[in-house]
């Protein structure tokens, strides 16, 4: 039985695009890994929100404190990396404005945050 170049080259040539495709994606896993350190505990979240405001949108970090004692954190995003400092007291809520007038309405929150007396 005679078998073609083509049968043998087209199994490896598959496998190795899904090699290259699995690489890929543990490639993007370790970069978005790299680029997110947030660092919260159980009982503080962290969200954004763009709001509308005529120029643009604000970009909001909002943190809800649900621990029973004070946190305090750094928030950043994607699209502002630079940290801004919060203190946020036990069972309150604060928010930091991280841009104003910003053309983009998606953004990635991240913040750390410690507990404190």
């Amino acid at each position: 039985m005679r078998t073609s170049l083509s049968a043998h080259i087209v199994p490896s040539v598959r496998r190795a695009a899904r090699v290259a495709f699995v690489l890929g994606l543990v490639a993007l896993g370790g970069s978005a890994r790299a680029e997110d350190e947030s660092e919260v505990p159980e009982c503080v979240e962290v969200r954004g929100e763009a709001r509308y405001q005529g120029l643009g949108y604000a970009h909001v970090v909002i943190v809800d404190n649900g621990c029973e004692r004070r946190a305090r954190c750094e928030v950043w995003t994607d699209v502002t990396p630079e940290r801004l400092g919060v203190t946020v007291q036990a069972g309150h809520e604060r928010e930091v404005v991280t841009r104003q007038g910003s053309p983009a309405y998606e953004f990635r929150p991240s913040a750390r945050c410690e507990l404190s007396d």
